[in-house]
Protein backbone atom coordinates (compact mmCIF):
# COMPACT_ATOMS: atom_id res chain seq x y z
CA UNK A 1 0.00 0.00 0.00
CA UNK A 2 2.74 2.45 0.94
CA UNK A 3 4.80 1.74 -2.17
CA UNK A 4 1.83 2.30 -4.47
CA UNK A 5 0.61 5.32 -2.45
CA UNK A 6 -2.97 4.02 -2.41
CA UNK A 7 -5.52 5.98 -0.41
CA UNK A 8 -8.44 3.52 -0.70
CA UNK A 9 -9.16 -0.12 -1.52
CA UNK A 10 -12.33 -2.05 -2.36
CA UNK A 11 -12.82 -5.66 -1.37
CA UNK A 12 -15.52 -8.32 -1.00
CA UNK A 13 -17.09 -8.81 2.41
CA UNK A 14 -15.39 -12.17 2.85
CA UNK A 15 -11.94 -10.54 2.76
CA UNK A 16 -12.72 -8.59 5.94
CA UNK A 17 -13.66 -11.75 7.82
CA UNK A 18 -10.94 -14.01 6.44
CA UNK A 19 -8.29 -11.59 7.67
CA UNK A 20 -9.71 -9.60 10.62
CA UNK A 21 -6.44 -7.65 10.93
CA UNK A 22 -6.62 -6.27 7.38
CA UNK A 23 -8.98 -3.32 7.92
CA UNK A 24 -7.26 -2.11 11.12
CA UNK A 25 -3.88 -2.35 9.35
CA UNK A 26 -5.23 -0.34 6.40
CA UNK A 27 -6.66 2.25 8.79
CA UNK A 28 -3.26 2.62 10.48
CA UNK A 29 -1.77 3.38 7.05
CA UNK A 30 -4.51 5.92 6.33
CA UNK A 31 -6.03 3.73 3.60
CA UNK A 32 -9.83 3.72 3.54
CA UNK A 33 -11.55 0.39 2.92
CA UNK A 34 -14.77 -0.02 0.95
CA UNK A 35 -16.64 -3.33 0.95
CA UNK A 36 -18.96 -4.79 -1.70
CA UNK A 37 -21.76 -5.79 -2.03
CA UNK A 38 -23.58 -5.20 1.26
CA UNK A 39 -27.38 -4.95 1.30
CA UNK A 40 -28.03 -5.67 4.97
CA UNK A 41 -28.19 -3.07 7.72
CA UNK A 42 -26.79 -5.40 10.39
CA UNK A 43 -23.90 -6.39 8.11
CA UNK A 44 -23.09 -2.72 7.43
CA UNK A 45 -23.17 -1.94 11.14
CA UNK A 46 -20.94 -4.88 11.90
CA UNK A 47 -18.44 -4.04 9.18
CA UNK A 48 -18.41 -0.41 10.28
CA UNK A 49 -17.60 -1.55 13.84
CA UNK A 50 -14.59 -3.40 12.37
CA UNK A 51 -13.37 -0.12 10.84
CA UNK A 52 -14.66 -0.35 7.26
CA UNK A 53 -15.06 3.16 5.83
CA UNK A 54 -17.83 2.59 3.28
CA UNK A 55 -19.97 0.15 1.32
CA UNK A 56 -21.19 -0.65 -2.15
CA UNK A 57 -24.86 -1.63 -2.15
CA UNK A 58 -27.63 -2.54 -4.57
CA UNK A 59 -30.20 -0.76 -2.40
CA UNK A 60 -31.79 2.50 -3.52
CA UNK A 61 -31.01 4.26 -0.23
CA UNK A 62 -27.49 5.45 0.50
CA UNK A 63 -25.27 3.08 2.51
CA UNK A 64 -25.13 5.68 5.31
CA UNK A 65 -28.93 5.83 5.53
CA UNK A 66 -29.20 2.03 5.42
CA UNK A 67 -26.56 1.60 8.11
CA UNK A 68 -28.21 4.06 10.51
CA UNK A 69 -31.83 3.04 9.96
CA UNK A 70 -33.19 0.96 12.84
CA UNK A 71 -29.72 0.64 14.36
CA UNK A 72 -29.88 -1.57 17.43
CA UNK A 73 -28.47 -0.06 20.61
CA UNK A 74 -25.04 -1.16 21.71
CA UNK A 75 -21.92 -2.26 19.91
CA UNK A 76 -21.65 -5.51 17.93
CA UNK A 77 -18.18 -6.91 18.31
CA UNK A 78 -16.48 -9.97 16.91
CA UNK A 79 -18.36 -12.29 19.30
CA UNK A 80 -21.69 -10.90 18.11
CA UNK A 81 -20.58 -11.46 14.55
CA UNK A 82 -19.80 -15.13 15.19
CA UNK A 83 -23.04 -15.82 17.05
CA UNK A 84 -25.18 -13.96 14.51
CA UNK A 85 -24.31 -16.37 11.73
CA UNK A 86 -22.77 -13.61 9.62
CA UNK A 87 -19.49 -15.51 9.65
CA UNK A 88 -21.08 -18.30 7.62
CA UNK A 89 -22.82 -15.84 5.29
CA UNK A 90 -19.60 -13.93 4.68
CA UNK A 91 -17.70 -17.05 3.75
CA UNK A 92 -20.43 -18.27 1.40
CA UNK A 93 -20.30 -15.09 -0.76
Amino acid sequence: MRDKQLTAVAMPVSRVFINPNLVPALNKLGVKSYVHTVNSRPAMQLLHSFGVHGFYTDQEESPEKLMLANAPPGHTGFTGYITSGLAILALLR
